[in-house]
């Protein structure tokens, strides 16, 4: 039932005292409906919703109470304007407690009734406009919360960090504590599953095709259930994965609204797989690291093969020093990955101040490294140390030469 704008129904059994506030609200621009006893007034409540209830003197005060309650039941939104005489002044602040919103006092003006009306209709747009703004600001609380979740995706740009950080984010938007994650490995149907639990990752191998026929097949009861759910992660041309989560915190399992919330947050999900994808691709054609300034390894052995195979051939010079951050796995204990890149790069710029042009500083893994000497034998690379030593004090420690020219 659609409520009306400013819609009042009146109560009263004395005929010409009804018929006169009726006549006289009409002519104010209220949409007035009428009833002359209590059972018709119930009737009315049924069929229709009204703004204000002008209540006329019931018999008793007790009756009052009742009557109220009732209304309230049929018509909660409603507010209750009791209209009485003098001998009711003393009950009017319990009515008050019990449910009316107001009390106008026999005999009274049509200003009088005005004036509440008005107030009272005031009141309940502003309450509405309150409530409707603080549900839209919870709303754009909750928006500007995925937005961030979003952009912290879309500028991850490794794709096994992408993958651990779409199952933290799922978790966080579902309330739940397990999230596997079924990468899809073409053409093989291949599946790589990460299981977090309390912190976990469990790598499995295994081949399955059951998940794609079923993501295919759209059914709801797949994607949403009180104990599990699933999130297909892909484009209309591609899946990349299905996001399986289990194990719900809630008592009353999951719930629909958080389902949904996540949903449409995997709906961006596939621009983020695809940046990573394309840097990881545009990463094997690059020949250094774009932030620490390091040779790749792979562009390294081809090279470092020649110029051995060189060296040999033509009896040149060449040496190779080897660093390796020995406390790495403390060191990711205790910093964040920000903190330790960040800190690398300032190795790998620190080397690069000491070498010469000609000199190579290789990445073979994140906490070890090798710098290729060309034209520098054996004790040209012993003299290296010291320098290196020195520009490196209290970022790492070098331990040691391989000679490589016999």
């Amino acid at each position: 039932m659609k409520m009306e704008k400013n819609k009042i129904l009146v109560i009263d059994d004395t005929l010409e005292s009804r018929k006169e506030l009726v006549n006289f609200l009409f002519k104010n621009g209220f949409n007035v409906e009428e009833a002359s006893t209590y059972s018709d007034c119930i009737e009315s409540l049924k069929r229709s919703k009204y703004n204000v209830i002008l209540l006329g003197q019931p018999d008793s005060n007790n009756s009052i109470v009742e009557k109220v309650k009732e209304i309230k039941t049929i018509c909660k939104e409603a507010d209750i304007v009791l209209i009485g005489s003098k001998e009711m002044i003393s009950y009017v602040n319990d009515y008050l407690k019990k449910g009316i919103s107001d009390f106008i006092l026999k005999p009274y003006s049509g200003e009088e009734v005005l004036f509440v009306l008005t107030r009272l209709i005031k009141k309940k747009s502003m309450e509405k406009k309150l409530n409707f703004f603080l549900y839209e600001n919870i709303e754009l609380i909750e928006l500007i919360s995925i937005y961030r979740s979003l952009l912290r995706l879309v500028v991850n740009l490794e794709i096994n960090k992408l993958k651990d950080q779409l199952l933290e984010e799922l978790l966080t938007f579902t309330f739940g504590k397990t999230a596997i994650l079924y990468m899809l490995n073409d053409p093989n149907d291949e599946y790589l599953v990460y299981d977090r639990h309390k912190g976990e990752v469990e790598f499995l191998h295994f081949e399955n095709k059951i998940h794609r026929e079923t993501i295919n097949k759209g059914g709801q009861s797949f994607f949403f259930r009180k104990e599990e759910l699933n999130f297909p992660i892909g484009t209309d041309a591609r899946i990349y994965c299905l996001v399986k989560i289990l194990n719900p915190q809630l008592k009353e399992g999951f719930r629909e609204k958080e389902f949904n919330k996540a949903l449409h947050f995997c709906e961006f999900i596939p621009l983020a797989f695809e940046n990573a994808m394309r840097f990881e691709s545009l990463r094997k054609c690059s020949v250094k690291d774009y932030e620490t300034n390091a040779y790749y390894w792979d562009i390294f052995k081809d090279f470092v093969n020649k110029e051995i195979f060189k060296a040999l051939r033509y009896d040149r010079k060449l040496s190779m020093l080897g660093i390796r951050i020995e406390n790495f796995e403390d060191i990711k204990r205790s910093y964040t990955e920000k903190d330790i890149r960040k800190t690398i790069t300032d190795i790998v710029s620190t080397v690069h101040n000491v070498i010469r042009e000609s000199d190579w500083f290789v990445e073979k893994k994140i906490d070890e490294y090798i710098i290729f000497l060309t034209e520098t034998d054996y004790f040209g690379a012993l003299m290296t140390i010291p320098r290196l030593k020195k520009a490196l004090a209290g970022k790492c420690i070098i331990k040691g030469v391989q000679r490589i020219d016999d």
